[in-house]
């Protein structure tokens, strides 16, 4: 495709992260650079995004529960929230290039589902951070 792609993590490139996604398998701070090897040579890298892994889609602790369906999905989907106190919750979606392009908050009691729509964005693979006062989770979000 002319493109070359490289993950970082806390500044450092990621061995053999080379392709235009990454499945993020830790907690840190993510960048990709893309470079075109075509005779422009233009190059840019993503603003740097941190990424919080206190919980894992569909399981969580006892005061916190995200998960969120359908995923993969056609661009909306629900996240499902369950939390034991009274507190704000925020959500994050970022695309692969680190840059925010859907947010939102509420407090939240007990359960709650929020409806989410992206459809006006390309279709691909997102990271939606979600977190209150003293969790967080990031789940990765297929849109398709």
């Amino acid at each position: 495709s002319g493109y070359y792609f490289q993950w970082y993590l806390n500044g450092y490139p990621i061995y053999l992260a080379e392709n235009p996604y990454y499945v993020i398998t830790q907690p840190g701070t993510y960048m990709v650079n893309i470079s075109d090897h075509t005779e422009t040579g233009c190059s840019g890298t993503s603003a740097p995004f941190p990424v919080y892994t206190t919980g894992i889609a569909g399981t969580s602790n006892q005061e916190f529960k995200i998960n969120i369906m359908p995923n993969p999905n056609n661009g909306q989907f629900r996240l499902y929230v369950d939390t034991e106190k009274k507190s704000p919750v925020v959500w994050e979606l970022y695309d692969m290039l680190g840059k925010q392009v859907y947010s939102g908050q509420k407090v939240i009691a007990g359960s709650d589902i929020i409806e989410i729509d992206i459809t006006r964005y390309p279709k691909g693979l997102y990271l939606l951070n979600v977190r209150n006062l003293q969790h967080s989770t990031t789940i990765r979000v297929v849109s398709q």
